[in-house]
């Protein structure tokens, strides 16, 4: 999908509520800069293509971390320091998942 494919939807989710937008992209830097533009508060992208497994655990953890009420980037950034456990997998999992 191309970001003009989906960039109304967004606009009304935005309209509608959205704060949070977190995206496994093979492009994820050029994703995220082309929807600065919505002015999303938090968007949460890949630096790199990862395997599904590694971004449904990042997931994964930073809603836990999140729900426990830690502000949004200090969910991310124990979210990312978790990741660190399958960095021998992936390497550098932990640096793949960036806060714009």
């Amino acid at each position: 999908m191309t970001i003009e494919q989906i960039k109304y939807a967004l606009s009304k989710a935005i309209q509608n509520g959205l704060k949070i937008a977190i995206f496994n992209s093979c492009d994820g830097l050029g994703l995220a800069q082309q929807l600065s533009d919505l002015q999303i508060p938090y968007v949460v992208v890949m630096r790199e293509p990862v395997p599904d497994y590694v971004a449904q655990q990042f997931l994964q953890y930073l809603l836990t971390a999140f729900a426990t009420g830690q502000p949004f980037h200090l969910a991310v950034g124990e979210a990312r320091q978790r990741l660190a456990g399958l960095d021998n997998e992936v390497p550098c999992a932990s640096w793949l998942p960036i806060f714009w």
